[in-house]
């Protein structure tokens, strides 16, 4: 018996722990086959499972094939190649002010590189994230959680 959960946004824990997973696989499948834009964003009300989202595309990324057994993209001929991917949750940003994000932000930049392989010197971080790309022959993703907690939080 699968058990439900309310309050992880894991798709690998609700995999492994045998919880309840509705699948969007054929839904991220149209979206990841279609060749005719490089960049999306995804917007959806608050609790309606974005984080699941991101983790769900991390997961289908990195290549764990094995996660998506019995669901509908497992039966597609999706390759699931692993790609660098780049996560960045900015719920765990704790800051006050513009540039404590700046300085936060670069952080996680330098820390999603080491973990890729990839070395980046400390600048904009819009310059970071292009020097990454400029290095790399193949495709990167990125892919931004919580965008919008910094300003939410930092509000006064």
């Amino acid at each position: 018996m699968k058990k439900i959960t309310v309050d992880r946004s894991s798709f690998e824990d609700l995999r492994t722990m045998n919880c309840i997973y509705v699948d969007k696989t054929r839904y991220i499948y149209n979206l990841v086959k279609d060749q005719s834009s490089s960049y999306y964003f995804i917007s959806r009300p608050r609790r309606y499972g974005k984080s699941l989202m991101c983790s769900t595309l991390y997961s289908l990324f990195e290549g764990k094939r094995e996660l998506f057994k019995g669901l509908y993209i497992d039966s597609t001929d999706y390759s699931f190649e692993k790609y660098p991917v780049f996560h960045f949750n900015f719920s765990k940003l704790e800051v006050d002010s513009y540039d404590e994000f700046i300085e936060s932000f670069q952080a996680c930049i330098i820390e999603q590189a080491t973990i890729n392989g990839f070395t980046v010197e400390r600048k904009a971080p819009g310059q970071m994230l292009l020097s990454i790309l400029d290095s790399y022959d193949g495709k990167v993703v990125i892919i931004v959680d919580e965008y919008d907690y910094p300003i939410l939080h930092s509000y006064k």
